[in-house]
């Protein structure tokens, strides 16, 4: 073939270019690289363009066809997927529910005394912690805290210090620069502290916390930057750090397990939620609650409770606080396949005593066990041992020892052993 494209040849590019709306993705006039590549003469190499309506991206590499004379009578593109490129960083968007004070059940004195410094919480943008035993529902008073507050329009991000191997709590908080470390994400991380800019970042379990990562957050306290693992660039941050723990701090501070410096900075508004036993005049109206919560999540109607089904409920000490409560109430609904909630049908609680005295398992057990052993002894002494190191903690034992918490919970009372409050 000599000379120039022919005429049909150029209306054919001309309908090309005129019916597609894929290219570069700044490319105004939406014209795809390859007639363009024609059209100027120019090849390309790894380029990237839109392949689709939806945005879909991909590596191009274009070769332009020539006839004899030398003239450009086509090209060919080699399209690649950016399967193995990083993806475009976005602005993490964060949805949380949105609780208010008024969707936190109880009218006790007790526990409208901590709605009230939790109100006053949100009228400014000091540091809180939330003080209670696990199930008390702290992170609903932080939540609410946080949407009643001028930061409400920011992201509020939940961090369980306890559940986060220590290993892995410095970067998730921090983030991480490229190349910081084997498997590090190519491009690096932003941490927790530079999502939660501009919102609220939530502490639970900040007890938990070792002495090294309490010193780098006392840092982000007083200097309210971060610098991410890898990096010695300091990242200005404006958060609100809302902490809570179950475990007695002050104590924590007296025997070196919680620095002194950081429990100050950390309750200048302090928020005390009592316990489930210390507001019996709630369960009635946290029942209601709860079982419409669970009958929702069940897709099931809401059903009555029995006056003696709800007598029963009210005599029980709950341990476990309202996280227990939903639990037993969710296992009475399902036994109780749409009728009323009976107590004597449906209503299945702990028989153990969960009042401790950790100091008694101690005296218990020999500090050398008699041979022959039997197997059984072997099981209660490490249950014990490790209620004991755990501080009678029994999520935290449960998880020490592999098994489940209903699983604990038998094997305590099998044995006779009891544990002392959560710290």
């Amino acid at each position: 073939m000599h000379g120039r494209p022919d005429r049909r040849r150029q209306q054919w590019y001309r309908h090309r270019n005129q019916r597609s709306r894929l290219g570069n993705p700044g490319d105004q006039r939406g014209e795809a690289p390859i007639l363009e590549a024609v059209r100027t003469g120019k090849e390309y190499r790894n380029q990237e363009i839109v392949v689709s309506p939806s945005g879909r991206r991909a590596q191009s590499s274009a070769s332009l066809l020539r006839d004899e004379a030398g003239s450009i009578v086509g090209a060919v593109a080699f399209l690649r997927e950016q399967q193995s490129q990083q993806a475009p960083r976005k602005t993490p968007v964060f949805f949380s529910p949105r609780y208010q004070f008024d969707d936190i059940v109880g009218s006790s004195v007790a526990m409208q005394t901590a709605k009230d410094w939790a109100a006053l919480a949100s009228t400014c943008t000091s540091t809180v912690l939330i003080l209670g035993d696990s199930g008390t529902g702290k992170e609903l008073f932080a939540n609410a805290i946080h949407h009643a507050s001028t930061r409400s329009r920011g992201p509020f991000l939940a961090i369980n210090c306890a559940a986060m191997p220590e290993s892995l709590i410095e970067s998730e908080l921090f983030g991480y620069s490229d190349g910081s470390f084997t498997g590090a994400r190519k491009g690096g991380q932003s941490g927790k502290f530079e999502m939660a800019n501009g919102g609220t970042i939530f502490l639970d379990e900040i007890g938990e916390m070792s002495l090294g990562m309490q010193a780098k957050l006392l840092r982000v306290l007083q200097e309210r930057t971060v610098s991410r693992i890898g990096s010695s660039t300091e990242i200005n941050v404006d958060i609100r750090v809302i902490a809570a723990t179950h475990c007695d701090l002050t104590r924590d501070v007296e025997i070196g397990r919680f620095r002194e410096d950081l429990y100050y900075r950390l309750a200048v508004l302090e928020v005390l939620i009592p316990p489930l036993r210390e507001r019996k005049q709630d369960i009635p109206a946290l029942v209601q609650a709860l079982i419409a919560k669970i009958s929702g999540r069940l897709e099931r109607a809401v059903v009555p409770i029995g006056a003696d089904a709800l007598q029963k409920l009210a005599g029980y000490s709950w341990p476990g606080n309202v996280r227990e409560m939903e639990n037993v109430l969710e296992r009475a609904l399902v036994r109780a396949r749409g009728s009323s909630v009976l107590a004597s049908d449906h209503i299945d609680l702990p028989t153990h005593s969960i009042r401790p005295n950790a100091a008694s398992h101690r005296e218990a057990l020999p500090v050398e066990p008699a041979f022959p052993v039997r197997l059984r002894d072997v099981e209660k002494r490490v249950i014990a041992e490790a209620l004991i190191s755990c501080r009678g903690n029994i999520k935290r034992t449960a998880a020490q020892l592999g098994i489940a918490r209903n699983t604990l919970y038998r094997k305590m009372q099998e044995f006779g052993l009891e544990t002392s409050e959560p710290c």
